[in-house]
């Protein structure tokens, strides 16, 4: 869910996030943990994951059968070099059923060429930063910050998406620093049903929102849960953080 060509967005966000303490002497002796030490400690990635469980973030495991097998050698062929510095594999959707986001990456190497640019000196303004990429589409952007050192949190409530942005970590060999997260991103904790756009992947919206209470089924791949901005900022040792939000809105 990443592109929609009457309400588009993209926000680049610094975020400042403060530990959980309560005394600023007890912050300033916690340990600072910078990009560079936080990759070279996998666990501490697998307690992020541990922990947004207790917040209902659905972290997508890597090996999942959803995002692991289904892939084929057709879609394999899909996946393309990037013209950008640096580049990295990006695996698209077929261009008939993505217009947009995957035509033009199959066509010239680049997304949003205008935005690229600016997206990349805000990452290289904060090394230490965290990405948080809320409607991460096939990953474009995780994948260029992952790329370029950056830990990313993607988010992308399409499953199918989500499939092509996994497809390009393991291309890239980027596992310990992107992790799916399959939800939507909402005002509250719900369930929500997703539109289905037939040629533009990344117009894929919140049709419906399904309150808790009637206990509606998560089987379905069209029915996600909903999480806050909040729920993405509990993990204590995240400092600093780079936003990006490009996202459609509720249709209702």
């Amino acid at each position: 869910m990443s592109f929609s060509v009457a309400g588009f967005l993209v926000s680049l966000i610094f975020v400042t996030h403060k530990r959980w303490i309560t005394s600023r002497d007890d912050r300033d002796s916690q340990e600072e943990l910078h990009l560079d030490s936080l990759l070279q400690r996998p666990h501490q990635i697998h307690q992020a994951a541990h922990t947004f469980q207790h917040c209902h973030v659905n972290f997508v495991n890597l090996k999942d059968k959803l995002l692991g097998e289904k892939t084929n050698t057709s879609e394999s062929r899909l996946c393309v070099l990037t013209k950008t510095e640096p580049a990295f594999h990006v695996c698209t959707y077929p261009t008939d059923k993505d217009i947009y986001i995957s035509s033009a990456l199959q066509t010239d190497g680049i997304w949003e060429p205008y935005i690229t640019p600016v997206f990349q000196a805000a990452l290289r303004g904060c090394a230490e930063c965290v990405l948080i990429d809320v409607g991460a589409n096939v990953g474009y952007y995780s994948l260029l910050a992952a790329t370029m050192g950056h830990l990313v949190l993607a988010v992308e409530p399409n499953s199918e998406s989500l499939l092509r942005l996994n497809m390009g970590v393991k291309l890239n060999q980027l596992q310990l620093r992107v992790r799916p997260i399959r939800n939507a991103v909402y005002d509250f904790r719900t369930n929500a049903t997703l539109t289905n756009n037939p040629d533009n992947q990344g117009g894929v919206w919140i049709k419906s929102i399904i309150p808790k209470s009637k206990g509606s089924s998560l089987h379905n791949e069209s029915t996600v849960e909903t999480i806050t901005l909040d729920h993405l900022l509990v993990i204590s040792y995240l400092r600093k953080a780079i936003i990006k939000l490009d996202i459609g809105k509720l249709i209702q």
